[in-house]
């Protein structure tokens, strides 16, 4: 039997048939496999975006919060806005955390007081952080408060300076559960995360999470070399081989994948999306089948008639094509929907004229509409509120023109009118290349908007703040220029804000303040911070005094933090002369208490051989030697005066009525080439003072100036009742009530403000050597101030000067004038005066005056010797004792004796100021006292007035 040679080309036609049907079915193997990781591709970029905006949302929520006071001192209001922000944000945060500069935990809430001051700064992302001091991302890591997490740390800065973070920790299941374990295309497909590190953040294989890929794909090459590629942040398509998923001991299967970067702070994560390769290809089971049948068809057809077999198969090619075509198209949209239909929000498609094709299922929860409302004819405006229709119109329009497709915000419609923010993705569809409708996303953002109104809020009671501080803040740029102030900073300066946006800093900074602004400067360059004290000029050119602390916020701005001083300026000059006045009026009491001793017996033995010798040399001599002594007592009462520690004598009087006394005395004191000119106040109310004091006030202004007029010129002085409501600056410390104003100026030389700073310093003078001691002007001072009044002075060069002297004003009336009887030394032989004295030269001096004028005089050097002569006391008249001496005190031995003797009168004498004995509790101002030095004639004056006393009571 001939074999037929027409059959001969049937096993040539049967293998190039099946070398077509090989290519066919890779052909469609590899666009299934193409079009299914390019599905892939897609939802891990959906993934990656979704991750990106969850953290940019917590960089914007957190850095806010970072830029308030409260929070970075970490104050009781501080925690309470931690806390309620956790509230808010609670179900996307596990807890929210305040890290020091040190890496410690100085808050957490939810509260843990375990963890409280916890070290975490081996942690590697905080160390990241404190050495970058920017924001970070950590890997998956057990957080002390014994949970997976992922914390966000976003840097404090307090002051310019790193003070720590405030950090998110993020719940990775949240993650996990919202963006990675919903994705899943097929059966066995899955998503895994990784680090910049390789290290794994999300694996569904056990045991995986936080661990390196290094380690846990050691046995698999492939998959390291794609891990390689995601640890590069590199984004693409591959497959692998794997098979611990399904802990399978057999061949490891291979899975095609898709990864694409998830971009974050300071580092990038990586998803990864895979499906074994054998479910992708599950869908052409039936293609297979069916080619199979063919190949048999072929094969019997084949034999019966080989035209027609070819004929037939390449009709089958096509045909298979355009199934396979159809099939994969089909299987697509079905996994499209699937997917939609997993997720969270809002998908929709439209064709050209904004009619919707497609909600999926999730639209139904959201906004209560359905496919079947879309089946009948549902256009998009109907879920979007009205007064945004035109922008939605213009929205999609500029979609499928392509010529906009960035996300727009509109207030959607729920199916019973409800209505809440939202945000549109779009994209087109196209088909054959030409838009045929769009595709995208609506996405609610209603607790997004509810955070802004409440940081809004948060700004605005912060802006509230700044513009009700009491002190000035100003914000400038590296060249001095004003770029924004505070109320309180226009109020000091009396500029308003527009003006001083127009000013440079140093407008407001007198020349000789330079220098010190320059120093300033190069402080907060080099160290972003700096603190000093300014002069600065007002608007009204008046001059006060700042502190400033500044920062350095950027390259281009600096926030100042200022303080007006100018009254604390004022005050601690004021009480910086006062001690240096009181510590020199304690060094010139304590001076002129010694000297009175000396001078008592120098001027009480001068006048008594005065007075008792007869005129020859040796009493010229001692009346030279009674001036220098007068001379010396003079001086050391001037340092009492200064020091106020003499013991005054205030008495009502009338300012007016002792000037009258002086008038004629200072026109002999000033000479007849200057004009005085007394201006006498009308009903000028009186004052207590001591009349001899205020007068040697008095005439130590008008010798000085004298001493200013040289060549002539005119004095006037001026009395006038004067009621202070308000203290000036011209007057500091003085205070409110009624007082007698003196004012005395004249024409002369005048004085620069640096002789004005000293005028009232014990022993400066501007006058030449041998003309002054300087102690008038601190005399004066000591005297108005120990009298409770107030001086003042102003001046200027070449213009003169005038003293102002306040007095305070008193309702009582004048004393009715007394006469004191002269002493009669007729009678002196029947009076006995008792004399304790502790310094021998005075005992002995004392007893010489009292029996030289006819007193009889018994002394005792302490206590102890006069209790011993305590028999003389049944016949003494007067005791005489100095009040501090060794041992016991004057007043202590008075005190005893009169225990025995009720009614012996008590006459006491000290070379210390009555005002130190007073303040010491030794007398009070009611005791018969006499200061030492005293001359012969004052004792005996004195001893006359106590025992007249004594008689009329």
């Amino acid at each position: 039997m001939r074999f037929p040679k027409k059959l001969i080309v049937i096993p040539f036609l049967f293998l190039l048939f099946l070398y077509l049907l090989y290519t066919i079915h890779q052909d469609v193997k590899e666009q299934t496999i193409n079009k299914f990781n390019d599905q892939q591709m897609l939802l891990a970029k959906q993934a990656s975006k979704s991750i990106e905006k969850l953290f940019i949302s917590f960089r914007h929520e957190v850095s806010y919060l970072t830029t308030i006071d409260d929070i970075i001192n970490l104050t009781a209001n501080g925690r309470a806005l931690l806390e309620s922000y956790y509230h808010h944000a609670n179900n996307t945060i596990k807890a929210i955390t305040r890290v020091s500069a040190e890496g410690k935990i100085l808050y957490t809430f939810p509260h843990n007081d375990n963890v409280l001051g916890t070290d975490i700064s081996f942690q590697p992302h905080v160390a990241q952080l404190l050495e970058t001091k920017q924001p970070v991302v950590s890997d998956v890591f057990r957080a002390v408060q014994n949970y997976q997490a992922i914390a966000y740390h976003i840097p404090v800065f307090k002051n310019g300076e790193f003070d720590g973070s405030l950090a998110v920790l993020i719940p990775f299941d949240l993650i996990a559960q919202d963006y990675l374990e919903t994705i899943r295309i097929s059966e066995n497909g899955y998503a895994w995360l990784i680090s910049e590190n390789g290290v794994e953040i999300y694996c569904p294989v056990p045991g995986h999470i936080g661990k390196n890929v290094y380690f846990t794909s050691s046995d698999f090459p492939s998959v390291l070399e794609v891990c390689k590629k995601m640890m590069k942040g590199e984004q693409g398509i591959g497959n692998y081989y794997y098979n611990a998923v399904a802990k399978l001991s057999g061949k490891p299967q291979l899975k095609q994948c898709a990864y694409y970067p998830i971009k974050l702070e300071n580092t990038f994560w990586s998803i990864c999306i895979n499906t074994p390769e054998k479910e992708i290809l599950a869908t052409m089971t039936s293609l297979n089948t069916k080619l199979f049948i063919l190949i048999a068809v072929f094969l019997v057809g084949g034999i019966l008639y080989s035209y027609s077999f070819l004929k037939a198969s390449l009709v089958l090619k096509e045909a298979k094509k355009r199934l396979f075509a159809e099939n994969a198209l089909r299987n697509s949209e079905k996994r499209f929907r699937e997917l939609a239909d997993l997720l969270p929000l809002i998908i929709f498609e439209t064709d050209s004229n904004r009619k919707l094709t497609y909600l999926n299922n999730k639209a139904a929860e959201i906004i209560g509409y359905t496919m079947s409302d879309v089946d009948k004819g549902l256009i998009i405006e109907t879920i979007i509120a009205k007064n945004d229709h035109k922008k939605l119109q213009d929205f999609l329009n500029s979609v499928l023109d392509s010529k906009d497709e960035l996300p727009r915000e509109f207030v959607a419609l729920k199916k019973d009118q409800k209505s809440f923010p939202v945000i549109i993705y779009c994209n087109l569809i196209l088909k054959n290349d030409q838009p045929i409708g769009v595709r995208g996303i609506i996405l609610d953002i209603s607790e997004r908007k509810k955070h802004e109104i409440e940081l809004e809020k948060s700004e605005e009671q912060f802006r509230n703040y700044v513009n009700n501080a009491p002190d000035g803040l100003i914000v400038c740029d590296p060249r001095g220029q004003i770029k924004d102030v505070n109320p309180a900073f226009c109020f000091n300066t009396g500029y308003t804000r527009e003006e001083l946006l127009t000013l440079n800093i140093l407008n407001l900074i007198p020349q000789h303040e330079k220098k010190t602004v320059k120093q300033f400067q190069n402080a907060l360059i080099n160290s972003r911070r700096a603190t000093s004290d300014f002069t600065y000029i007002k608007k009204d050119g008046s001059q006060g005094y700042w502190t400033a602390d500044m920062v350095q916020l950027s390259d281009n701005r600096f926030l100042g933090f200022v303080k007006d001083i100018t009254e604390r300026k004022l005050l601690e000059d004021q009480f910086r002369q006062a001690q240096k006045m009181e510590a020199i009026g304690h060094l010139a009491g304590g001076i002129a208490h010694d000297f009175n001793n000396l001078l008592t017996v120098i001027n009480g033995y001068s006048e008594m051989i005065l007075n008792f010798k007869k005129k020859d040399n040796l009493d010229e001599n001692m009346q030279q030697i009674l001036k220098a002594g007068q001379r010396a007592e003079a001086l050391t009462r001037q340092l009492l005066a200064y020091s106020r520690k003499q013991l005054l004598q205030p008495k009502i009087l009338n300012i007016n009525h002792l000037l009258a006394d002086v008038e004629q005395m200072l026109n002999r004191l000033i000479g007849e080439h200057i004009h005085l000119e007394i201006r006498y106040g009308k009903d000028i109310s009186n004052i207590k003072a001591d009349p001899g004091q205020l007068q040697q006030v008095i005439l130590n202004l008008v010798v000085n100036s004298r001493d200013a007029m040289p060549n002539g010129g005119s004095l006037k002085i001026e009395t006038e009742n004067i009621s202070v409501e308000k203290v000036s600056e011209n007057t500091p410390g003085l205070k409110t009530g009624k007082f007698v104003l003196i004012k005395l100026s004249d024409t002369g030389f005048g004085m620069d403000k640096t002789t004005l700073n000293q005028i009232f310093d014990p022993f400066f003078t501007t006058k030449t050597e041998g003309k002054g001691t300087g102690l008038g002007l601190s005399t004066v001072y000591g005297i108005i101030k120990q009298s409770g009044g107030f001086i003042f002075v102003e001046s200027t060069p070449n213009k003169g000067t005038l003293f102002k002297i306040y007095l305070k004003s008193v309702k009582d009336d004048l004393p009715t004038p007394s006469i004191v009887q002269p002493f009669n030394d007729k009678n002196t032989g029947e009076k006995h005066i008792f004399v304790i004295e502790d310094d021998r030269a005075v005992r002995d001096l004392t007893v010489k005056i009292l029996t030289d004028y006819g007193f009889k005089a018994t002394s005792a050097a302490n206590g102890r010797e006069a209790f011993e002569l305590q028999h003389y006391f049944e016949k003494v008249d007067l005791l005489l004792t100095d009040v501090i001496m060794p041992g016991e005190s004057g007043t202590d031995i008075a005190r005893k004796i009169k225990e025995k003797f009720p009614d012996l009168p008590v006459l006491f004498m000290s070379g210390y100021s009555g005002e130190t004995i007073t303040q010491r509790g030794i007398l009070d101002r009611t005791t018969h006292f006499i200061q030492k030095p005293y001359s012969p004639a004052k004792l005996l004056q004195k001893i006359t007035e106590v025992l007249e006393a004594v008689k009329k009571a």
